[in-house]
């Protein structure tokens, strides 16, 4: 672990979301895959949709 710092030396942002998170996955594998936003991917705009239905 590098103390939650980025590749820019700065503190990363919403440290206690990252920390809960590092946690629920502890022994977990995880694969992440960059798409590019607005893109009309079926996953990514469905990740949206709940996002936006969650903050309501």
């Amino acid at each position: 672990m590098n103390g939650w710092l980025t590749a820019n030396g700065e503190k990363v942002k919403d440290i206690d979301n990252w920390v809960k998170f590092d946690k629920l996955t502890e022994g977990k594998y995880i694969e992440f895959q960059w798409v590019k936003g607005h893109s009309d991917h079926f996953e990514n705009t469905l990740c949206d949709l709940y996002a936006k239905d969650a903050i309501n």
